[in-house]
């Protein structure tokens, strides 16, 4: 009788362990794959997020970016045109109120242009007028938009 109650102590014991073995594989292969999944939700938002600066980029690219550069020289000599260029702005408000006056360093000068027109029409259009007070005042060529 000993003997058969050890006997079927055994057998329980084995089907205990058969049953609950796959469950522990089973919990043991989830918790490796929820570390894997972040892992790879991580790289599938870095390719998105490339895909949206390549996209805004080529945006950036096919905007028109016609600019006049209204001075150059040293720091003075370029400060100097700024100063000129909105007190002109500031006794016409309508004088160019949405273009952008950017300093940049171009060694060995510094320049001041204004930033960016439509297109090649409305940039002729503000050198005319631009040209009598600027003298040096030049168009530059599209595509020297500065994309980061």
């Amino acid at each position: 009788m000993l003997k058969a109650q050890t006997t079927v102590i055994i057998r329980l014991l084995n089907l205990g362990l058969f049953l609950l073995l796959p469950a522990v594989l089973f919990a043991q292969d989830q918790e490796l794959n929820s570390e894997a999944v972040p892992h790879n939700k991580q790289a599938k938002k870095k390719e998105k997020y490339q895909l949206m600066a390549d996209i805004y980029a080529d945006y950036l690219r096919a905007l028109p970016d016609y600019q006049i550069q209204l001075g150059f020289g040293t720091l003075e000599q370029a400060n100097k045109v700024i100063k000129d260029f909105r007190a002109l702005a500031d006794r016409d408000p309508l004088f160019f109120p949405n273009k952008e006056l950017k300093l940049t360093f171009e060694s060995p000068t510094y320049r001041v242009r204004l930033q960016y027109f439509a297109d090649r029409i409305e940039a002729e259009k503000a050198f005319s007028e631009l040209r009598k007070i600027f003298p040096s005042a030049l168009i530059l060529q599209p595509g020297s938009r500065e994309i980061n």
